[in-house]
């Protein structure tokens, strides 16, 4: 990959279809993974303000679910974005 690609064009050559991305002003959530020593491991999420918290319901494009082959949504903070999780998983008929 050249040095000046785009992050655009490094997601389009791995076929990551941009256009279904959304941007947001706020930071992505951080993982933070610990090792245990008999090979067991723990979590920690910093959710300060992070993206996945600012989503309103009527921020979704209808257009994005339609035909859509897969949809993902995690549990960590769905009770802070409970509205726009329910009305995606509507918008792809998963209720």
């Amino acid at each position: 990959m050249p040095h000046d690609a785009t992050k655009k064009d490094c997601l389009e050559l791995h076929h990551v279809k941009p256009q279904y991305l959304i941007r947001s002003v706020h930071s992505t959530v951080m993982a933070f993974l610990l090792l245990v020593l008999h090979g067991g491991r723990s979590f920690s999420f910093n959710h300060h303000s992070t993206a996945n918290l600012h989503y309103p319901s009527e921020t979704l494009d209808e257009e994005k679910f339609v035909d859509a082959g897969i949809f993902q949504f995690k549990h960590l903070g769905i009770q802070a974005i409970y509205e726009c999780t329910l009305k995606a998983m509507q918008l792809a008929h998963l209720q």
